[in-house]
Order: structure tokens, then C-alpha cells, then sequence
């Protein structure tokens, strides 16, 4: 049931189980208007690449001292290697060579991890292109702390995701606002020196400062997000044997396209606690997608797919 939605296309992905729990509870309370902090993290930026310009500068001390005091407040182990591989190394190498060394040591992007969906026959020639078409700029690859920033904010993707948060809110009869893309906001964060944002090893600097007296001092010094993800994967996992009946049928109408072998192992993993959650939203978004071509009465095309991926 959380995928009978009436809406123009399929759920976007596993994410918005958590609507059914929460807009119903806004409506419940009386609420008509929902203020949803999607991607407030885009528009801060946490920083990170202010620690890429030090290393860049051959600041290399200061890197260092910044990544340690990073790591202190994620409860991490700062390592030598950590610090060269993400800071100092792989930010100034080519992409290419990134993208060979990936695929040596099997550390997919998620783009990458997403095409692993399909029969490797209808995977693109040049990924990479795809992505940046997609996104509206070259994606894996450091310029400046400003630079990269912008690119992020000025990405395709958003009217898409947005689109979407309207619709299915709109579905529950809840208007949602976007307060971290108000315009004023964005234009003050893409003037900030990036040593505003990343400093003495706290990301976002600049904007937990400015919220002191105002916001709780145990949420201003949180670096982690809470992790609602165990809704959704305790909801598929209520139904895993439905689930495996449904994508063990050769009904199932994608299986002209995705790769049943990986489907068979996210099925595998869906009740696994350790690796569980890397595979559950891979389900999710393939059900809603195959839901919502039989609500639709739509067919995939294979002769018309096959084209469109040789793009």
C-alpha cells in the first residue's frame, strides 16, 4: 500500500516510505503546511573541500591537524593513510584514473551501483557522460571550494526532486516549503570563504555558530544524522516473503532489463542486519517502478530500450 500513490510517475526512491509515517501525522495534528529540509547540507555545504585547498596550498600540517580534530568529532581513527588517500591524493588525481582505481578495488559510485540494476547489454558506453548530462556538470572532479559548491546547487536534479516532493504532498493534501533553498540564503552561503565553513575540524562552521542561543548546544554540536532508513528496510522486511514471491515471478515485468542475478542477491541480503540496508531501497525503488507501470498499463519496450541506452 505505500506504493498506490496517485501520482504522474513512479515513487522517486526508498526514501519516501517515511512519508507514509509523517504527513499523515501532520494531517492528524491539523497541519496543512510542512517545512521539509531537503538537502540543507547542499546549501551550507559542510566544507570539506576547505581541507583539499590547505593540501593544495602544501599547507600540509594545518590539513592534517583539521582531519584529525574532523575525526575526533565523528568518533573516528585518523589515519596517515585516510588522510592522504581523501585529502591529499585522489581530489588532484584525473577522474579516469579515479574511475579505473574504483572499478581495480570495487568502491562503486552510487551512480554505478545503480546501473548494476541492468543487464550489463543495456549499460551506456560512457557512464561518466551520462552522469554529467544528468547532473549539468563534471561530476568527480575538484576545482575550488566555491566552484564545486555552485556546481552542486545549480544541478539538474533538483527540479526533478522537487517536482516530486510537491506531487506526493500534494497527495496528502500538504503544501511542503524548501527554507534552505530561499534564495537569499543560497547567495549568502556561495559568498562564504570556504574556511567559514570548515573550521578548527567542524564542518558547517559558520552556520552552527550563528545558531548559538538558539538552537539546542547538543543538536549544534550532532555530527551525524539520525538514521530513519530502518523504517522503510523493518517494513520490507515484515513482507520479505512476499517480496520474493514477486520478484521470483517471471511476470515480473522489468526482468527484460534488470539483472535478475542482482536482484536474486538483494533478495539475499534483504534480512541481513550488516548489509541489509544497502540493498532494501534497491527493492524498493524496482517494486514501485514495476507498481507503477501495471497501475498505468504500461510495457517496457525492449527494442525501443536497447536504443536508448547505446545513447
Amino acid at each position: 500500500e505505500r506504493f498506490d500513490h496517485d501520482l504522474d510517475q513512479p515513487l522517486l526512491n526508498g526514501n519516501y516510505f517515511f512519508t507514509d509515517y509523517i504527513y499523515p501525522k501532520v494531517r492528524q495534528n491539523g497541519g496543512r503546511i510542512l517545512l521539509e529540509g531537503i538537502d540543507g547540507d547542499t546549501v551550507l555545504s559542510y566544507g570539506f573541500g576547505h581541507l583539499i585547498e590547505l593540501g593544495r596550498r602544501l599547507e600540509f600540517f594545518s590539513a592534517f591537524k583539521n582531519y584529525q580534530k574532523l575525526c575526533k568529532g565523528r568518533k573516528r581513527k585518523p589515519t596517515v593513510y585516510d588522510f592522504l588517500k581523501s585529502i591529499i591524493i585522489k581530489p588532484n588525481l584525473p577522474r579516469n584514473v579515479n574511475q579505473f582505481l574504483r572499478k581495480i578495488f570495487g568502491k562503486d559510485t552510487w551512480e554505478e551501483r545503480n546501473l548494476k540494476r541492468l543487464k550489463k547489454s543495456y549499460h551506456p558506453k560512457n557512464l561518466q557522460s551520462l552522469i554529467d548530462q544528468t547532473y549539468g556538470y563534471k561530476r568527480g572532479i575538484f576545482i575550488n571550494s566555491q566552484q564545486n559548491h555552485l556546481n552542486e546547487i545549480n544541478s539538474n536534479i533538483w527540479e526533478y526532486i522537487f517536482s516530486f516532493s510537491y506531487e506526493i504532498a500534494c497527495s496528502y493534501g500538504i503544501e511542503v516549503r524548501l527554507p534552505y533553498f530561499n534564495q537569499d540564503l543560497i547567495e549568502l552561503s556561495l559568498s562564504l570563504p570556504s574556511n567559514l565553513k570548515f573550521s578548527d575540524g567542524v564542518d558547517r562552521y559558520i552556520f552552527r555558530e550563528a545558531m548559538k542561543g538558539i538552537v539546542p548546544l547538543s543538536i549544534l554540536k550532532k555530527t551525524s544524522k539520525a538514521d530513519l532508513s530502518s523504517l522503510g528496510r523493518n517494513d520490507l522486511r515484515k513482507h520479505s516473503k512476499t517480496l520474493m514471491n514477486y520478484f521470483s515471478s517471471n511476470s515480473y515485468k522489468l526482468y527484460g532489463v534488470v539483472d535478475k542475478i542482482y536482484i536474486d542477491k538483494c533478495l539475499k541480503f534483504l534480512t541481513n542486519d550488516k548489509n541489509g540496508h544497502l540493498y532494501t531501497s534497491v527493492l524498493a525503488d524496482l517494486y514501485a517502478i514495476e507498481k507503477w507501470l501495471s497501475k498505468e498499463g504500461f510495457d517496457i519496450d525492449i527494442e525501443e530500450f536497447s536504443k536508448c541506452s547505446k545513447i
